[in-house]
């Protein structure tokens, strides 16, 4: 083995030496979130949240909610656990605290409304506990519901697989990796639309967008190196 090759593998050993195991390092992680939201209407959701924790011991969990500029939330309830102390406003966050029950099965359940000014229409935040995800895909199911009489429409955060059958609303379900601080979901309903803005599709937009620039810096180079050559004597 060449002296290269051994100072490699020295040095990964250190690395796995330092770094904790899988097993600590997803303690107290997230397993599992699933994520009810039904849009009553264009300003105010309802939602109930279910978690299931890997973790050894039993202690709090701290959540946070984002409330937007004259945003309103209700808690209705939290089921499998205990609410430590009441929920208060840190900023622009509403902090829930829980003690979790010392089960290891079964998640526990967060159900709270949420209703926000128009400008924050068609968003509908979710409780983020303060641990971490596993970061496995599908970890996070999200499943939402429209309005009777409304249709669904694109400029979705994540994007979701719409169905809809005979005589019941539109429901959109997505699977992630990872808990979204809210979920955006445009819809129309009779004689109401969302606005152009709200139906772009936000990965579009940002393709577009980089399209846009790169097209402009192009045009810019060329047209500063064909100046700089007029200019030469």
């Amino acid at each position: 083995m060449s002296r290269g090759a051994r100072s490699a593998l020295a040095a990964l050993v250190v690395v796995c030496a330092i770094l904790p195991s899988a097993s600590y390092a997803q303690d107290g992680a997230v397993l599992k979130a699933d994520f009810r939201i039904v849009m009553t209407s264009d300003s105010a959701c309802d939602v109930t949240a279910d978690l299931v924790l890997d973790r050894r011991d039993t202690g709090d969990v701290v959540h946070r909610l984002q409330l937007f500029d004259g945003a309103q939330a209700e808690l209705a309830g939290v089921t499998g656990a205990t609410i430590k102390s009441n929920p208060a406003i840190d900023g622009r966050t509403l902090v829930l605290t829980v003690t979790p029950a010392p089960s290891p099965a079964g998640p526990y359940s967060i159900r709270y409304r949420v209703t926000q000014p128009a400008k924050w229409g068609y968003r509908c935040p979710l409780f983020l506990p303060t641990l971490p995800m596993t970061g496995q895909m599908g970890a996070v199911r999200l499943d939402v519901a429209l309005p009777p009489g409304s249709t669904a429409t694109r400029g979705t955060f994540p994007a979701f697989t719409w169905t809809q059958e005979r005589g019941t609303a539109f429901r959109g379900s997505s699977a992630i990796g990872h808990i979204p601080a809210f979920v955006q979901v445009p819809f129309r309903d009779a004689g109401h639309d969302p606005g152009w803005w709200a139906r772009q599709d936000i990965a579009t937009v940002t393709d577009t967008t980089a399209v846009v620039v790169l097209v402009l810096g192009t045009l810019f180079w060329v047209w500063r190196s064909r100046a700089a050559k007029a200019a030469r004597p």
